[in-house]
């Protein structure tokens, strides 16, 4: 029988007879391919199908798929078995006229590529018969439950023989592997054997039907990897995700021929089965941006290094099937290592050191995106973005104009002023005042900042007597202590504890809705440098002493209440100036230098963008409860302050020796799910150590690993 007339039959045939007929082989191979004919230009809209097995009829409820927690008591029904095996038997059915489809459209693929689909084929109908008999001794019918054409759909336009490789052998029925698998196992727990069996078979044919693509794929393009080859054709809207089950059934890819590159970078893979993804970008520059009138570059070139660095962190706030930019994508064991303490790891976009719009469209192809999430809203952002506003659903509103006033540092002051608050300061002769005046409150030294700035960068530490001493020369002043105008001149506050709290205001409503509030810490000079967790007042005060009772008694009782009543104060009041979108506020307790009492400033930064500290709720939520850790950034020269360091040490030999000095220790609620897994002590960095240039960043949790964190940050030896 000519190869071409099988696969009209199969993709024509009206009937089940049609769909599983084949020559009888006896022990000789019955197929010729010397008349392959020409190519099907385009396909048929539909396969033929008995009226039974027309595809998208609505089914009656009962009738559905079993998924989630209703699979397993489903299945001690005979019926309910037969069920599944329904919706499995029209899969066979699908793969089988795609795969006579593929016969038709590529006639001049290598012979031995098509009698390998044969064969295959061959076997499907085997299944498909198994699956049928098997069904109705449990009292299914086939065509008595409704088919969905999805997977028809899908791969009905694949282009190319290298196309059929990657979506068919390699995403669908590589995906069976794990679904024979897993379903072998639940039926063998029920006692059925006769189904476990089926599926056992089916497992073990559909390693070979990997191969085949394996094989092939691998022929076609043999200077790229098989997982290069493999992104490189596999047709939108599939993704590798597709090529995954309820398990990971990793001897048999191995055994296919897969390689364990492949299977590593799957097994990390995330990606959207459906939604529109989300798109997160890293801006770290916003303040700076607009203090530089939107002119690049935002980063000065030394802190060039921020935004390559800690790009990759938006993964802790992405979905796993949302996409983030990165200049570098993180390695494979740096991703592996957060996959097995159960974090999910969405899918990056490699957009190199300088991206720009034009390669971005190459990169995403023909895929719609959800809503667009760079770190803070800004004009710059917004336009760069701007040629890509049609893939997505839903773009970030306008602020009005002027908006930057909310980046500002007087912002805070204006819309929630106290007796700390800074002043804005133009000429020097200002700040002076300030510093007269904040010296009759007894406080020792001023805090200048800039205006548009952010963790800390910019922030200057003045005694006051040092002011005053050249206050009648104010020309003397800057040239001494240089200070850049205008900046924001406020008290120096004998810092206890830093507070920050998280909010988002909603784009229509204005309505205020409270994130939480966290530790973050903030080092010596100033800088931000990562977050208490877990139990995060566990910690000592700024100054390195215990946290007092009088602090606790007023935080749980009254200043946790405060924070949250700031907040929706503040957020209130820049939602009726017309900001949307997420936010944050600094806040701090402080020793008042007159009586030594403890106080709360509730605002002393308002943020108008994503912060650290989201970063650092999701962090926290994968941490075992009762749990002490500090998420540390670690900056180039605190490498110098461990007994470890030597010239030319890297991040990467600073994480080996903290793996070796604290190994990660994970505990589970449930066996099987990965998303269960909890970080219980140990290191675990949360940037790739091997790409860091500047900052390397870091959960150490449990007791000694974020005490060690915590030396580490305020100085001591180690």
């Amino acid at each position: 029988m000519e190869i071409r007339a099988f696969a009209e039959q199969v993709l024509s045939g009206t009937t089940i007879e049609d769909k599983i007929s084949a020559p009888d082989a006896a022990g000789v191979w019955p197929f010729a391919d010397d008349a392959p004919g020409p190519a099907l230009d385009a396909p048929p809209d539909l396969p033929g199908r008995p009226p039974e097995l027309a595809f998208d009829r609505r089914p009656p409820h009962s009738d559905q798929f079993p998924g989630g927690g209703r699979l397993s008591s489903k299945l001690t029904d005979p019926r309910g078995r037969g069920i599944v095996l329904h919706y499995f038997a029209n899969h066979e059915l699908l793969a089988l006229e795609v795969m006579a489809l593929a016969l038709l459209r590529f006639p001049d693929a290598p012979k031995a590529f098509r009698a390998g689909i044969v064969r295959t084929m061959l076997e499907e109908q085997g299944h498909l018969k198994m699956y049928i008999t098997r069904m109705a001794e449990l009292g299914v019918t086939f065509g008595t439950l409704p088919v969905n054409s999805f997977f028809w759909r899908t791969l009905k336009n694949i282009a190319s023989p290298a196309e059929y490789a990657a979506a068919m052998s390699l995403t669908f029925e590589q995906a069976n592997l794990d679904f024979a698998l897993h379903y072998e196992k639940s039926f063998r727990d029920l006692g059925d054997d006769i189904t476990a069996d089926i599926m056992l078979q089916i497992h073990d044919d559909e390693v070979r039907h990997v191969e085949h693509g394996v094989v092939w794929l691998r022929r076609f393009e043999a200077e790229k990897t098989l997982w290069e080859s493999y992104r490189k054709h596999l047709p939108f809207p599939l993704t590798p995700s597709r090529a995954k089950g309820p398990v990971f059934d990793e001897l048999g890819r191995a055994r296919a021929g897969i390689d364990p590159v492949f299977i590593s970078e799957l097994k990390i893979f995330s990606s959207s089965k459906g939604r529109p993804a989300d798109f997160w970008f890293f801006n770290p520059g916003c303040e700076r941006e607009l203090a530089c009138h939107g002119k690049l570059p935002f980063m000065p070139a030394k802190a060039a290094f921020i935004e390559h660095d800690l790009s990759p962190l938006l993964m802790f706030l992405a979905a796993a099937d949302d996409l983030v930019m990165v200049s570098r994508k993180p390695s494979l064991p740096f991703l592996s290592s957060l996959k097995l303490a159960g974090f999910s790891v969405p899918e990056f976009i490699e957009a190199g050191e300088t991206p720009n719009t034009a390669a971005l469209e190459k990169i995403l192809g023909s895929r719609k995106l959800g809503s667009l999430r760079p770190w803070g809203q800004t004009p710059a952002a917004m336009a760069w973005f701007a040629p890509l506003a049609n893939r997505f659903t839903r773009m970030p509103g306008t602020w009005p104009r002027g908006f930057d006033v909310f980046f500002g540092k007087d912002f805070a002051a204006r819309v929630a002023p106290d007796d700390y608050s800074g002043q804005l300061c133009r000429q020097i002769s200002e700040v002076s005042a300030v510093a007269l005046q904040i010296k009759s409150r007894g406080f020792s030294h001023l805090a200048i900042k800039p205006v548009l700035g952010a963790s800390g960068l910019g922030l200057r530490r003045i005694a006051v007597e040092a002011l005053i001493a050249l206050e009648a020369d104010a020309s003397e002043i800057s040239e001494n202590v240089k200070i850049d105008l205008p900046c924001i001149a406020e008290p120096w506050l004998d810092k206890v504890c830093d507070l920050s709290v998280l909010f988002d205001v909603e784009k229509n409503t204005g309505n205020v809705r409270i994130i939480d509030i966290t530790r973050p810490l903030i080092d010596r000079s100033g800088k931000y440098s990562g977050h208490a967790l877990g139990r995060p007042f566990t910690f000592p005060d700024a100054n390195a002493k215990p946290l007092t009772q009088d602090f606790f008694s007023q935080f749980y009782s009254v200043w946790m209440d405060q924070l949250r009543e700031s907040a929706l104060d503040c957020g209130r009041k820049m939602a009726a100036e017309g900001f949307s979108g997420p936010a944050g506020i600094d806040a701090l307790v402080f020793r008042d230098p007159r009586n030594a009492s403890l106080c709360l400033r509730p605002v002393v930064e308002i943020n108008p963008r994503l912060s650290m500290g989201r970063i650092a709720i999701n962090l926290e939520r994968r941490l075992a409860r009762g749990q002490p850790a500090v998420w540390l950034h670690i900056h180039k020269n605190v490498l110098h302050r461990t007994r470890h360091h030597a010239p030319g040490k890297s991040f990467a030999d600073f994480s080996m020796e903290m793996t070796r000095r604290f190994p990660l220790v994970t505990t589970s609620k449930s066996e099987s799910a990965q998303a269960d897994t909890l970080v219980k002590s140990g290191f675990l960095p949360t940037n790739d150590p091997e790409m860091a240039n500047g900052i390397l960043t870091a959960l150490f949790a449990g007791q000694d690993a974020a005490q060690y964190a915590w030396n580490l940050l305020y100085q001591k030896p180690d």
